[in-house]
């Protein structure tokens, strides 16, 4: 999956997710090579790329994921970064306590001093 330029003749199949694009330049085609690809589309000979499996649905999420994320860090990288900073941060803090926590603890058995029995 690409980005792809403007202006650019793509054609969707709706009920199998399934999509054509012609080979030639956007900017070559003529009336009569769409015409041509057009019939190739509809006679079944031209490639189709996409569709509805498993594989292609996690990619597609993947790259719409990696696409808006691309987006947002270019549209205002500031807000982005404090809008996943500042939760990762959180986390982190979060993370560092729960496994840090026992070096912090100290017995009290252990502050009597070594050596020492108690008496009876």
């Amino acid at each position: 999956m690409t980005v792809l330029p403007l202006p650019h003749l793509l054609v969707v199949n709706s009920t199998t997710n399934h999509h054509h694009i012609p080979e030639d330049d956007p900017s070559q085609l003529t009336p009569e090579a769409i015409t041509i690809f057009l019939e190739q589309i509809h006679n079944q000979s031209a490639p189709a790329y996409g569709g509805n499996t498993w594989l292609v649905r996690v990619y597609r999420t993947y790259f719409e994921a990696r696409t808006s994320l691309a987006e947002m860090w270019l549209g205002n990288p500031v807000l982005t970064a404090v809008l996943f900073g500042l939760p990762m941060g959180f986390l982190s803090l979060i993370c560092y306590s729960i496994c840090c926590a026992d070096i912090m603890d100290a017995d009290e058995e252990d502050e009597g001093g070594i050596g020492k029995e108690k008496s009876e």
